[in-house]
């Protein structure tokens, strides 16, 4: 591999480790407003909508780091990541739809360590 490819891939892998780092910063800020007391019940549904979009994009995030780089370590953090934002989020805001991606997420994990 020449010196210009290898940039190119380096550079892609650093802007896919700040996306996800964004979005992790994105997500945790968005987990502040459905606990917050000031916000209104219908604005907390919106939040909880865009929680289950920002976790969606960094799943996509970490699938493209893997197929770039083949770290598996990546998905193993997102998973254990995923399950410690499940019990941050408050109860009557965990949809189906953010159950099925934590999910998904660790079976692919587990199918991956055997």
């Amino acid at each position: 591999m020449d010196e210009k490819s290898e940039a190119q891939e380096l550079s892609g892998v650093g802007l896919l480790l700040m996306a996800a780092e964004s979005l992790k910063r994105s997500i945790e800020f968005t987990i502040r407003q459905l606990k917050a007391k000031k916000v209104k019940g219908e604005m907390k549904l919106r939040w909880s909508r865009a929680l289950v979009r920002q976790v969606e994009a960094l799943v996509k995030v970490v699938e493209a780091l893997n197929r770039v780089g083949g770290k598996s370590g990546v998905e193993l953090d997102l998973a254990s990541y995923l399950a410690g934002l499940e019990s941050q989020i408050p109860k009557r805001f965990v949809s189906r739809e953010f159950t099925g991606i934590v999910r998904r997420v660790q079976a692919r994990v587990s199918r991956r360590r055997r």
